[in-house]
């Protein structure tokens, strides 16, 4: 069954991002345990995104992994 509040809205090597309709947050959710040179760079441009979107309230850091 797909999560109609949860959109996805990028795709990235390191991480997935999906929208909350209901709470207008970001959420991104990595894939790995690690955070390298690639994972900065990819967050980089989330960010930049995030500054042309102010009705963007929030942001919601996650894993895949238990680590966060």
């Amino acid at each position: 069954m797909i999560n109609i509040n949860m959109l996805p809205i990028f795709d990235y090597t390191c991480f997935q991002t999906y929208l909350k309709r209901d709470t207008k947050s970001l959420v991104i959710e990595f894939r790995e345990k690690k955070f390298d040179l690639e994972t900065f760079f990819e967050l980089e441009d989330v960010f930049k995104w995030l500054a042309e979107h102010p009705e963007v309230k929030s942001v919601v850091l996650t894993s895949v992994h238990s680590f966060f």
